[in-house]
């Protein structure tokens, strides 16, 4: 039976590591040289620095990280993603260290991680959140990665998809105890064994969470954004626009919870599309 893609990529990425270690075989700076940036403190876009991907393919092959994340940060992005993983998303920890000695907004390292050490390499090269899938990691490794995290001063990351990734997550969370103050949680609408895209399920946890990845426009997600959503991922097409139209970042506007009405609830979140102040001008003119 052939392997599933995620299966795939995180035995591709232990090889990798015991091949290279955990620097991927860049250089990696013996100090890290900016300085820490909040990540998603307030609504907002996370747009994503990828050249390629296993469901797209190549998407921007040729895309310059630099030029594009300065273009995220012009248009008034929160934050900007960086892919390190280079197999399946064509990205490298180069694209991390340049686009985090460029920017002045958070930087997410988004990768397969399933190491602590990488996250000493993700601090090094400047960035500011990891991105850890519960769903390859062992609950005591994901408690010691959230320690190492924390540790840095970084925020973590943590993508989940099924009530097992929040089970895992929240006992992860209590072998870690009160040296991990903050935990942000993404939800995964894109199952990475097959592609396939469903709605999400309202999360009922004391959790800050980001609507993540698959999704290509809000109006489907009105129950992920009941169940606390902060912020929005960037749209699949992100990278491949032109740096005017990533003026126009998606923003969310929350309202007071509704009462819930038997098996149903209300929406306690809706959707603007509205720029930032800074944007706005920009806008204008087009």
């Amino acid at each position: 039976m052939a392997l599933d893609i995620l299966t795939q990529i995180v035995e591709r990425r232990k090889a990798d590591i015991e091949r290279l270690g955990v620097g991927m075989g860049f250089d990696i700076p013996a100090e890290r040289k900016r300085a820490l940036h909040p990540f998603v403190q307030q609504k907002g876009v996370i747009l994503e620095v990828k050249r390629a991907s296993p469901s797209k393919g190549d998407i921007a092959p040729g895309l310059d990280a630099v030029k594009t994340a300065l273009a995220y940060q012009k248009a008034g992005a929160a934050a900007t993603s960086v892919l390190t993983e280079s197999n399946w998303f064509k990205g490298s920890l180069d694209d991390l260290k340049n686009v985090a000695d460029a920017v002045d907004i958070a930087v997410l390292r988004k990768d397969f991680l399933v190491y602590p050490d990488e996250i000493d390499v993700a601090y090094k090269c400047g960035a500011d959140a990891v991105l850890l899938i519960a769903r390859i990691l062992e609950k005591e490794v994901l408690a010691r990665m959230l320690e190492r995290v924390s540790s840095f001063g970084m925020t973590a990351f943590v993508e989940l998809r099924l009530a097992d990734d929040l089970q895992k997550l929240v006992e992860a969370k209590a072998l870690a105890g009160a040296n991990v103050p903050t935990i942000v949680c993404g939800v995964n609408a894109r199952d990475l064994k097959d592609f396939s895209i469903d709605l999400l399920t309202p999360l009922t946890a004391t959790l800050f969470l980001k609507a993540e990845s698959g999704p290509p426009k809000p109006p489907p997600l009105p129950e992920a954004l009941a169940s606390r959503a902060f912020c929005w991922a960037k749209p699949p097409r992100a990278t491949q626009a032109r740096p005017p139209l990533l003026s126009k970042p998606l923003c969310l506007e929350r309202k007071r919870p509704t009462r819930l009405l038997g098996k149903k609830s209300r929406t306690v979140a809706s959707l603007r599309m509205e720029p930032p102040p800074r944007a706005r001008k920009k806008i204008a003119r087009l």
